[in-house]
This record gives structure tokens, C-alpha cells and sequence, in this order.
């Protein structure tokens, strides 16, 4: 696959996903434990976004911020698990009830997006887009099923 395809694939897989989890005008949670979990999703967002920018060559790659956005998204998807422990709800998020129901088929889907974030190589643009494409496969999948539009 030559590099303007691959760039082009990378730029519409970040630009749906990103698209995809963003809200017009964002509700704030008063159920702590949703807050919480809504924090944590948008901090994995804009770790995301800082990595596929430096990916799809829209913003100039940086090795420190790369390290630090790409520290962060394993770090905080570590974290998903524990944060849908509790069925806790709240009008203001995005998540289906149906999580809960399918408990097994979201802890699978949330180890691999820990195995996507741990595997995920800063050390070059090139390193970011390969792991770009599973972690970002690993979002969409599990918002797909588990999140509401």
C-alpha cells in the first residue's frame, strides 16, 4: 500500500472515530461515577487525537508529546474496565444499558483496547500509524455495540 493511501486510510479512520465520540453540546454527568467515566473517555479522546494528528502528518511529530499522549492512552485504558464496573446511570451518558447485559463481550472489547494502547511505538510518526489502526479499531468496535449516537 503506497504512503498517500495509507496516510489517506489513517486520516478517514481517525476522522470517524473522532467524529463518532464527540458530542455537539456536552451534557455534564451529576452521577459521579458516569462523570468519571465521561472524563476518563474524553481524556483517551484527545490522547487519541494528539496521536493521529502526529500520524496522519497534520501535526508535526513531536517525540516528547508523543510519548506522553501515547503514556496516557495506556495508562486511562487500563482504567475502562474498573470504570464500567458499576451500572451506574445518567442522562447525560452515552452508554447503553445493553453493557451490562453483555458484560463478557465488553471486558473482552476493553482488554483490547489495553492491548492496542500498550503496543501502541512512539518513537515515530510511522510507529504512531501502525498502532493507529488497531487502537482505533478497537474504539469503534466497542462504541459501535455499547454507545448510544
Amino acid at each position: 500500500m503506497s504512503r498517500s493511501v495509507l496516510t489517506a486510510s489513517l486520516s478517514l479512520s481517525l476522522a470517524l472515530i473522532l467524529t463518532a465520540s464527540m458530542t455537539p453540546a456536552k451534557d455534564v454527568a451529576k452521577d459521579p461515577t458516569v462523570r468519571a467515566r465521561m472524563e476518563l473517555m474524553d481524556r483517551l479522546k484527545d490522547n487519541l487525537t494528539i496521536v493521529g494528528d502526529m500520524a496522519t502528518k497534520k501535526a508535526p511529530f513531536d517525540a516528547t508529546a508523543a510519548a506522553a499522549a501515547t503514556a496516557a492512552l495506556r495508562e486511562d485504558a487500563a482504567k475502562v474496565t474498573d470504570a464500567f464496573a458499576d451500572p451506574a446511570t445518567d442522562p447525560a451518558s452515552k452508554a447503553l444499558p445493553r453493557l451490562w447485559d453483555y458484560e463478557g463481550e465488553f471486558w473482552q472489547k476493553t482488554r483490547r483496547l489495553q492491548k492496542a494502547a500498550d503496543e501502541m511505538d512512539p518513537f515515530s510518526a510511522g510507529g504512531l500509524a501502525d498502532g493507529l489502526n488497531a487502537l482505533g479499531a478497537s474504539c469503534k468496535d466497542c462504541h459501535g455495540r455499547f454507545k448510544a449516537d
